[in-house]
């Protein structure tokens, strides 16, 4: 799979993340992916970043929301984080430590509401009467 191609194409995909290897990458189609997955790895932690095209339903079973990540995150022997960013959902896995699941997921594109906040519809609305008057 190429790696330009698919960034090009608005999937995150980079050669390095927060200073892991890109080891493997596959999608779920040659052209017009709906899924893509990644692997990343030091030699001692791994990290899987599977983006799929789509919306989140709601919190993955196991998982708590983290402000701080802005992220639904599960702990155990592998550790989760998934959110939303604009229409792709991203969920990232690792053998490692907490911090190698924060530099992970903090290098990745953030949670960002596709559905405007009640002070982002008045912020519109003001916008919208200034330019009124503005002419």
């Amino acid at each position: 799979t190429d790696v330009a191609w698919l960034e090009g194409s608005g999937w995150t995909c980079g050669r390095d993340l927060s200073g892991l290897s890109l080891v493997r990458l596959h999608t779920d189609r040659v052209s017009d992916p709906t899924t893509v997955q990644a692997v990343y790895s030091d030699g001692v932690a791994t990290v899987g970043v599977l983006q799929q095209r789509g919306r989140l339903e709601g919190p993955p079973p196991g998982t708590r929301w983290d402000p701080g990540l802005r992220a639904y995150v599960g702990r155990g022997a592998s550790q989760t984080a998934t959110w939303q960013a604009d229409d792709t959902v991203l969920t990232v896995v690792t053998d490692g430590p907490t911090d190698v699941l924060t530099r992970a997921v903090t290098s990745l594109p953030p949670e960002r509401s596709t559905f405007p906040t009640t002070m982002d519809r008045v912020r519109e609305g003001w916008a919208s009467i200034l330019a009124e008057l503005k002419g």
